[in-house]
Formats: structure tokens, C-alpha cells, sequence
């Protein structure tokens, strides 16, 4: 993890912060890394169930609430196959939350700034430049990249309409230590090198390529962006805010490291699906090292992060053992 020195908000005891989606991947590494700076409330599902309007209506009336800001990381997720082939349901499964949150913040907390995950899926070119909210959805994604736009949609009407601000913040492919074990839920980076330690443990015989091997994904460090989340949330600003990826990195690329430094022989090629977003589709934003283009990676902070991502994936699998 880059270091950060880590100052704390001003009239920190003042600032309260809800929480929805805590139990998640950056919800559980913003907690971790932040609980002792700011004051948060990231109730359970058990006791505030967003699937559900009455459990909602039932929390609040139970509970004289009030908050400056609510951080949303809430997403009903899948990945790869597991989206293609559940589409519909995480279309419905992600509409329906969206729904119910926006509910929630309308109804409860129309004075708490919302702060919402976006997804860099829902851009799209359009006219001239790109889109979050407008433009032909790409492939595999967009179910999922739709639902955001939804959301966003919702935002900008409640600030229309009741001055309700918002922030939807829009990072890369999120990265690093700290995920669950769920491979339905995690995209190609730490997805593979979960797969990896798998077959390094010898719990999967095999370990295949997936995906195209132009693909280009924008990554960004699961703690990293945590730090620009807790940055931000003293900012005045309203709408859709772009957090830098850190790296650019093709697929090829990426398996290749996994050959190289973990010493595993792939088992079959890449395969032609239809996640194949290449850099003319990506969303045009600013990366701080883009390897792309490079017959080789020899950044240490990258190479850093590959090794304590495999590192942690290794060593929960060993204790589940």
C-alpha cells in the first residue's frame, strides 16, 4: 500500500458517516482503514435490509438517525460468467437497491450527502467524447454498468428537484488484499491470482487462461481509492468525479506475470469472449502508469501489490484448509 499521511478531518466528532455495503470488499477496507478517524454506523443486513422497503421503514422508525454523509458500496455482484450468465438477476437484484437506497436517502436523510460507488463499465463513447449516463453499453457489462447508470440518474434528479447533493465516484477495476474468497464476485485481477493460489495449493488441477488476451483493463488499488474516499468527503463538489486509476495493464500482460513469477504453466489459450474492451473503448481518463504498451513491467509498486494479493489469497485458502 502506498503510504499516506493520514490527517484527520477537522471537527472529526461532528462528521457521521452511514454506511451501506460494509461487509463487501471496499466497504471492509474503508472500515478498517478509517473507523478511528471518523465516526461510522455500518449496520448489518440482519438489521437494515436495503432488499426490503418495509425493513428499511422498520430501522428508522426504531432508530432517531441522523447523518452528514452516507457512503453507498453497496452492489449485488458477479463477474465474468457468473454475470453473463445471471444477467437478469443482477440487473433486477442491483435496479431493486438502488431503488430502496435512493428511498432511504429521499425519505430519512435528504440533508446527508450521498457518496456512491460507480462503475468505469457505464461509460460509453458519446458524440465527440465519453458518457457515464449516455451511449451503447459494451458486452458482458452492461446489465451491470446500466444499473449504475440508473443510479446515477436517481442522484441528479433529487439534486435537481431538492437540492440533495451527491457524489458518484468512478474508479478503476478495484485491486489489492482483502477480498472474500468468491471467485463468482472478483474480476480478472485478483480473480486470477485467487485462481492461481488455488491451483499452487493444489485444490484446482489446472489453471486456465480467460477472456481476450487484448483485453485492457484500468486498475486501481483497493486502498488507495479507500484514501481518496476518506479525502473527498469534506469536498463541496456535485456529481460524477473520476478517481485516477493507478495502473493500465493488458490481460496478456497480466498472465504473463503469473507464468513468470509464480511459475504455472497455462492450461489452453485465450479464448475469444465477450468481455473484449480494448483501449479504444476505454473511458478516456488520466492513469498514473500505463503498461499497455510495454513489452515488460518493472514497477515496483505494482509488482508489490501483485505479490501481497497472491500473498493474502495463499494464506486465507491455507487456513481454510
Amino acid at each position: 500500500m502506498k503510504s499516506h499521511k493520514i490527517t484527520t478531518l477537522k471537527n472529526k466528532s461532528m462528521i457521521k458517516v452511514l454506511i451501506l455495503g460494509g461487509n463487501g470488499y471496499l466497504g471492509t477496507v474503508f472500515i478498517n482503514n478509517f473507523k478511528k478517524k471518523i465516526k461510522l454506523d455500518s449496520p448489518q443486513r440482519r438489521k437494515l435490509n436495503l432488499f426490503s422497503i418495509k425493513q428499511i421503514d422498520k430501522f428508522f422508525s426504531k432508530n432517531n438517525l441522523n447523518y452528514n454523509i452516507i457512503i453507498n458500496f453497496c452492489v449485488y455482484q458477479q463477474t465474468g460468467p457468473y454475470l453473463v450468465k445471471n444477467a437478469k438477476q443482477v440487473k433486477d437484484l442491483n435496479n431493486l437497491l438502488n431503488k430502496n437506497i435512493l428511498y432511504l436517502w429521499k425519505k430519512y436523510l435528504p440533508n446527508s450527502k450521498m457518496i456512491s460507488m460507480g462503475a468505469s463499465c457505464a461509460y460509453s463513447p458519446y458524440r465527440k467524447g465519453f458518457s457515464y449516463t449516455k451511449g451503447k453499453l459494451f458486452g458482458g457489462t452492461k446489465d451491470f454498468a446500466l444499473s449504475k447508470r440508473i443510479f446515477a440518474k436517481g442522484c441528479d434528479a433529487l439534486f435537481k428537484k431538492f437540492k440533495m447533493k451527491y457524489i458518484i465516484l468512478v474508479p478503476g477495476t478495484l485491486i489489492g488484499p482483502g477480498e472474500q474468497l468468491n471467485a463468482k464476485k472478483m474480476h480478472f485481477f485478483n480473480g486470477g491470482l485467487l485462481r492461481a493460489a488455488l491451483y499452487k495449493n493444489k485444490i484446482k488441477k489446472n489453471f486456465r487462461f480467460i477472456m481476450n488476451r487484448n483485453v485492457i483493463r484500468e486498475l486501481s488499488s483497493v486502498d488507495e481509492v479507500s484514501y481518496q474516499i476518506y479525502k473527498i468527503l469534506k469536498t463541496k463538489k456535485t456529481g460524477i468525479i473520476n478517481l485516477n486509476p493507478n495502473y493500465r495493464i493488458s490481460l496478456e500482460q497480466f498472465y504473463g506475470l503469473i507464468e513468470n513469477k509464480l511459475k504455472i504453466k497455462k492450461s489452453g489459450n485465450f479464448k475469444s469472449t465477450i468481455f473484449n474492451a480494448s483501449i479504444s473503448k476505454s473511458y478516456r481518463v488520466f492513469v498514473k502508469h500505463d503498461f499497455s504498451k510495454k513489452k515488460s513491467i518493472i514497477n515496483m509498486g505494482f509488482l508489490n501489490l501483485f505479490d501481497r494479493t497472491y500473498k493474502y489469497f495463499s494464506k486465507a485458502i491455507s487456513k481454510k484448509l
